[in-house]
């Protein structure tokens, strides 16, 4: 009697259990027409299955917060599939990199394939909420090198954005997001439009470079543009494979010559993916960049260029020569506070022991016909009485300074400013080096083309609560004649940004530079898996 009333009492709870209908991992429930969608992603919402579809108690509290508030209707599914609006999202999603996000950022969408078509709702409005997060507030922490924590937008903003849709395409309503500057929204749009034209061929095709009527460099060459889009297979004469080269040159800040150089073919070998990965990563040092002052001046290594902002207005433009890479050019920001006419160079003494020293060993006039005075201490020493000999290239006790003057190594003008780094903005007598695509030549100094013209603009730009500066722009060219060494102290020092941006956007096209010192490699190894 009692062994059959437990029997009956057992099989009550297990009745009683099952009373609400359905358990969330029943199929009978997600695939029973008569109950109501919204009470469907109600049980997927519930914290033990979200926590078995991955998502943390963050995330899962914020995916309840924001059905809740929409009262349990979803985006992208209908009663039994996906809905054309989540295929349309779902595509979106695919293609991240389209807009500047890489499609392996979204680490916590859960590895497992998922059991029913419902979860894929709560999964796509995820993925589109960390993607708009990233888009505002970045996704990479530029100095570990690593990713961000990956946080959603708020519930207001996505559900906002999501209205959105009546009017515009989704890929429309993406592209309007992130940072309020131009150049943010350039080099965005032109991502866009890249990945549309161009695709995201990820091959490498190693092109060698040219060497008079090479027929080999010419055909690997031919065969990168056409997988890169610059090219059609019946494109097959010499002046369409021309015309095409020369507009992948200017593309990727080259000289068009028509010609396969060094870093034409280095460009070819490059993949249309890993270019796009760059882009992402240009785009994010500006989402990240702190606000930029009302003037500044700003120099980009792999671009080689300088540029000069008053106002909200760029001013000026200037090509610059940037440390070779056995030299590399830091990335700094300081303030310009001196301009200085007809420089001393005081020579580092590395430069000192491995390029001067050989030289006077090799010709004792050498010093004196480049304008050398040796010291030791603060007394000039005789460059006759020293036996150059018996002096080794790091063991060079005398410091050696360069007379101011047209053959100064730093021209006739110098713009100062505090670093770590010992590296400047100057004038060159070397002005030859201007007209080369790669600018990459110095010791680590940054050497500007027309610095007259740059000094001027900042000293008649230059003031202090209503204070001009005494030594005006206007006198500049008057000061120069008189060829002396003189110090012009700003009454306001100039912010200076020395930064490495190597893929570059205006309104019209995009500019994928040489990262002529491999720097950008440590965060794309991130961006890509490896």
């Amino acid at each position: 009697m009692f062994r059959g009333s437990l029997v009956c009492l057992l099989i009550a709870l297990v009745l009683a259990s099952c009373s609400d209908g359905y358990h969330p991992a029943s199929v009978d429930f997600f695939e029973n027409d008569s109950i109501p969608l919204r009470q469907k992603l109600q049980k997927v919402l519930e914290p033990e299955y979200l926590q078995q579809l991955g998502f943390n108690e963050e995330q899962s509290a914020w995916l309840q917060t924001y059905y809740e508030n929409r009262n349990y209707n979803p985006h992208w599914v209908n009663d039994s599939m996906i809905s054309q609006e989540g295929l349309n999202m779902r595509h979106l999603l695919k293609r991240t990199l389209w807009f500047g996000i890489p499609e392996n950022r979204n680490s916590f969408i859960p590895k497992q394939k998922k059991k029913y078509w419902i979860e894929e709702e709560l999964m796509l409005t995820a993925r589109f909420s960390s993607m708009i997060s990233d888009l505002h507030h970045g996704f990479i922490d530029l100095n570990s090198k690593n990713y961000k924590p990956q946080l959603f937008e708020s519930v207001d903003k996505i559900d906002t954005l999501l209205r959105m849709r009546d009017t515009l395409e989704l890929d429309q309503i993406v592209l309007r997001q992130g940072i309020s500057d131009s150049n943010y929204r350039f080099l965005s749009n032109q991502i866009y439009r890249f990945c549309l034209l161009k695709g995201l061929d990820d091959k490498e095709i190693a092109v060698p470079t040219q060497k008079e009527d090479s027929l080999q460099s010419r055909l690997l060459a031919r065969k990168a543009l056409l997988n890169k889009k610059y090219l059609k297979e019946s494109d097959t004469s010499e002046d369409a494979f021309v015309s095409a080269l020369k507009v992948f040159q200017k593309e990727n800040g080259l000289k068009e010559d028509g010609i396969v150089g060094e870093f034409t073919a280095r460009a070819l070998k490059e993949s249309n993916l890993h270019k796009i990965l760059r882009a992402a990563l240009s785009l994010e040092k500006i989402r990240c960049h702190i606000a930029f002052p009302e003037k500044f001046v700003r120099i980009n290594i792999p671009e080689y260029l300088l540029r000069l902002v008053i106002k909200d207005t760029l001013r000026q433009t200037h090509r610059v020569i940037v440390g070779k890479p056995e030299n590399k050019t830091p990335e700094l920001s300081s303030k310009i506070h001196s301009i200085v006419l007809y420089p001393y160079w005081n020579v580092p003494y590395s430069i000192a022991g491995k390029e001067v020293l050989p030289s006077v060993k090799a010709n004792p006039g050498y010093l004196a016909r480049n304008h050398y005075k040796i010291y030791r201490g603060e007394h000039e020493v005789n460059p006759s009485g020293v036996n150059w000999k018996h002096i080794k290239e790091n063991t060079f006790p005398y410091k050696l300074v360069q007379q101011p003057g047209t053959h100064n190594s730093l021209g006739i003008i110098k713009f100062e400013f505090h670093s770590n780094y010992s590296v400047y903005l100057h004038d060159t007598p070397s002005k030859y080096l201007f007209s080369k695509d790669i600018r990459a030549f110095s010791h680590g100094c940054m050497r500007c083309q027309y610095p007259d013209s740059l000094a001027k603009t900042i000293l008649t730009n230059d003031s202090l609560r209503d204070k001009a500066n005494p030594t005006t722009g206007l006198m500049i060219d008057s000061l120069l004649q008189i060829v002396e060494n003189r110090k012009i102290k700003l009454l306001n020092p100039i912010p200076v940004y020395v930064e490495y941006q190597t893929v570059y956007a205006d309104r019209e096209s995009i500019i994928f530079y040489t990262d002529i010192y491999y720097r950008d490699e440590e965060y794309l190894k991130v961006m890509m898996n490896k």
